[in-house]
């Protein structure tokens, strides 16, 4: 229970922590500590006083003992009260969804790994007023934290998943403190698999797909790329989320920092990222709406690739104003497709239904262009059967991008004859 099989110094934990690049980020705000140091604690040893960690010192994590080792057996019913509690700070899921992951992890102890994000005062539990128990009191401490799984994809049993990745609301921060960088704890995760003897991937599911955009844009920036053969039952079963995996083979642990850092920005290109999301957030302020139409429509696309059935009756098995699973957006698409397939005197198929939204998307694309001012665009994207390209100047955006070729004309100059004129003699 106590011992963390990815999160620890032999996976480079504490060379992860030190670095420059992620010393930066973390400031003076925040600590990273690993399954073992945050039940030590969260349930210090009451013998003896647990000391300060110095605020200054420049290897914070230097693997020198702080307190007295808790024992095992104390670590391990501690583990079972506290962390199921720690889904209470997830804002994106229900809590009680949160604990019932944690929970379930908790059964199968030897396959899951845990990393917290702590604001940096985290000692200083007993200044606080005495209205909450001290435990209450350290939960509040926590800012983020993720929770790794080995073998939860069944086909891999030596990769490691993103089992669940959760960050407090920032209006619960102490006044003054920016909001913590999910990407710290992923480049962590990373950076030890990279580090590790297991798979050199990483995997996860995101739930809502591309509606969810901070997670989108945060997985994408680190490598990961959805991945439709992640889907299945014996590895991610729910068509509903994302599948995505990042081949660590090629990637370095500079990378992975410069990466989580913003040293280094990702080039993708259409392969990589078919949606363009990536590509567009730029203007996610200028073009909301469009984006959020796009980001649906994806949605519907890869639902219909990983499984159609499923697909298909989850979004037309009734009329989708009555469809309670449906969001407002998606059942103005569906209406859409429903009464064009009545128009043309077409049957509801994942065909005609994927062709549709294909089509749909096309269009969105081109009609958001980029770069735009008084309706006169700078740039302009063309799509061919789902397939959208930037035309203009492709370094702008990053990545690879195909422009079109268009061919130059040209005109032959006439070759006219010089007209000699005999001189009579």
């Amino acid at each position: 229970m106590a011992t963390s099989f990815l999160f620890n110094s032999t996976n480079g934990l504490d060379m992860y922590r030190n670095d420059s690049v992620i010393q930066g980020l973390l400031g003076s705000n925040f600590v990273l500590l690993n399954l073992a140091e945050f039940l030590d604690w969260y349930m210090p040893d009451p013998s003896r006083t647990t000391p300060h960690r110095a605020a200054a010192a420049k290897t914070p994590y230097a693997p020198t003992l702080m307190r007295r080792q808790v024992s095992y057996d104390d670590k391990t019913i501690v583990a079972r009260d506290v962390l199921p509690r720690l889904a209470s700070i997830c804002q994106d899921i229900s809590e009680g969804y949160g604990q019932y992951a944690v929970q379930s992890l908790l059964d199968r102890s030897n396959q899951f790994d845990l990393l917290v994000a702590l604001h940096a005062d985290y000692n200083d539990v007993d200044r606080l007023g005495k209205t909450t128990t001290v435990s209450e009191r350290k939960i509040n401490k926590i800012a983020a934290f993720i929770i790794v799984e080995l073998g939860e994809c069944k086909k891999k049993p030596k990769t490691v998943s993103v089992n669940l990745i959760c960050g407090k609301n920032i209006q619960l921060y102490p006044r003054g403190v920016p909001a913590f960088k999910a990407a710290i704890l992923l480049g962590a995760y990373l950076y030890c698999i990279k580090n590790s003897n297991l798979d050199q991937e990483g995997i996860l599911e995101l739930a809502s797909g591309y509606t969810n955009a901070a997670g989108f844009m945060t997985y994408t920036k680190l490598g990961f790329n959805y991945d439709k053969n992640l889907h299945g039952d014996n590895c991610f079963a729910d068509f509903i989320n994302l599948p995505m995996s990042v081949n660590l083979v090629k990637m370095t642990p500079e990378t992975i920092i410069n990466l989580v850092g913003d040293v280094t920005k990702r080039r993708i290109d259409n392969t990589d990222d078919p949606t363009m999301l990536y590509k567009l957030k730029p203007y996610k302020d200028t073009k909301k709406n469009e984006l959020l139409l796009l980001q649906n429509i994806s949605n519907i696309l890869y639902r219909l690739e990983l499984d159609g059935g499923k697909a298909l009756t989850h979004y037309t098995s009734m009329p989708p104003d009555t469809n309670p699973d449906l969001y407002p957006i998606e059942k103005k698409l569906i209406n859409d497709y429903m009464t064009n397939q009545i128009k043309v005197n077409g049957s509801i198929s994942v065909e005609s239904f994927r062709s549709f939204m294909n089509d749909k998307k096309d269009r969105l694309i081109e009609s958001i262009g980029v770069s735009c001012r008084d309706g006169t665009c700078d740039y302009t994207i063309r799509c061919i059967n789902g397939i959208c390209n930037f035309l203009g100047k492709p370094d702008v955006f990053g990545g690879k991008h195909k422009t079109r070729k268009h061919k130059i004309r040209r005109h032959k100059t006439r070759k006219h004859k010089i007209r000699r004129h005999k001189i009579r003699k």
